[in-house]
């Protein structure tokens, strides 16, 4: 406990959320006193920061009475993820393994989260275990610091290993299979990377089918076109992601029809958090196209909210298509990492 009560007061007493943050979204916000945070959450969470990690059931809203569906989406488990590692949270990117069985999740503090995820009888997520926290690597081996580990999205390659993006020193790391302990590579990026704004980078990045990548810079809140590029190694083309202001792209998934998912995220004060999940199809990605999502579904209070950045897809045999979000807590005693699932009812759309 003594562990857990000095992990919780170093977060609070950091303050809501940390000053690059604050930059980040504009936001304006009063420091609260690190013991009294504290000590509220740690009797409100009961076990939550006991041992090395804990979680707790969410619902999709606190509210009675709003059933289970969100637009084209049926809610089917969510957690609260706490652990006593201090690196742990900021989480802004999500995979999930293909069996659904277990998570992997990149901190914008240049740290991977791994977990297992539990679920019941009927499928519903119910609890993850096993929770590790590891940091990534720089091309020369050492561990990432300072400005260059502000990691914020990956990519699974279909052959294998992952491609990170960074902010603040915008790049693109080819990293092998077991990404935590692997020393990555550069991979070279498309022109106007390094240009882009510090914290205004790629946050939204997939792979598609055939190894092809898709970048989309984050850009600035009042920007309703967003740069993009598609390709890897061989070279980049651009084309543009029109997002829905406030609203900005900040992850991106593949489905299995080769659609992508694009998770927009408006984030200010004191309007709050809300996210948008956009289908952008297939076909139009490509080169030189303006392309705009149509809406799956939009979480606004009074559902579970919090600064969702991460999104992943997978397809269960015989089930449908399946979309996990993971949220960034910002290292804020105020915030909380949320991990929640949804089935996606194609004729819903």
């Amino acid at each position: 406990m003594v562990q857990s009560l000095r992990s919780a007061l170093n977060r609070a007493a950091a303050g809501y959320p940390f000053g690059d943050r604050l930059r980040k979204h504009g936001d304006h916000r009063f420091r609260t006193g690190g013991l009294v945070v504290a000590v509220s959450i740690l009797a409100g969470c009961g076990a939550g920061l006991a041992g090395e990690g804990a979680t707790r059931p969410v619902p999709l809203s606190e509210e009675p009475g709003l059933g289970d569906r969100v637009g084209a989406l049926r809610f089917r488990g969510g957690l609260d993820i706490r652990h006593d590692d201090p690196a742990f949270g900021g989480l802004s990117s999500l995979r999930v393994t293909p069996e659904g069985t277990g998570f992997t999740a990149l901190s914008d503090r240049g740290h991977v989260v791994t977990g297992r995820l539990i679920h019941d009888a009927e499928g519903r997520l119910t609890g993850a275990a096993d929770l590790t926290v590891a940091p990534l690597r720089d091309s020369d081996g050492s561990v990432l610091a300072g400005r260059r580990s502000d990691s914020e999205e990956m990519a699974h390659l279909p052959g294998g290993g992952w491609v990170v993006s960074f902010e603040r020193e915008h790049r693109l790391m080819r990293y092998p299979e077991v990404l935590a302990a692997g020393t990555p590579t550069a991979l070279a990026g498309p022109d106007g990377l390094s240009g882009l704004s510090g914290n205004s980078g790629i946050e939204a990045m997939a792979a598609l089918a055939d190894g092809t990548l898709v970048l989309i810079a984050e850009g600035e809140a009042e920007e309703e076109r967003h740069r993009g590029w598609l390709g890897g190694a061989d070279g980049w083309q651009p084309f543009t992601y029109l997002a829905q202001p406030p609203y900005r792209p900040v992850g991106a998934a593949v489905l299995p029809d080769g659609d992508l998912l694009v998770l927009e995220r408006r984030y200010s004060w004191p309007a709050g958090v809300g996210a948008r999940i956009a289908r952008v199809p297939r076909q139009g990605l490509v080169a030189g196209a303006e392309v705009a999502g149509e809406t799956v579904a939009r979480l606004e209070r009074p559902l579970t909210v919090d600064n969702y950045e991460g999104i992943d897809v997978r397809r269960p045999p015989g089930g449908p298509t399946r979309i996990y979000l993971i949220s960034d807590d910002n290292f804020s005693a105020s915030q909380r990492t949320l991990l929640l699932v949804f089935d996606l009812e194609e004729n819903r759309r």
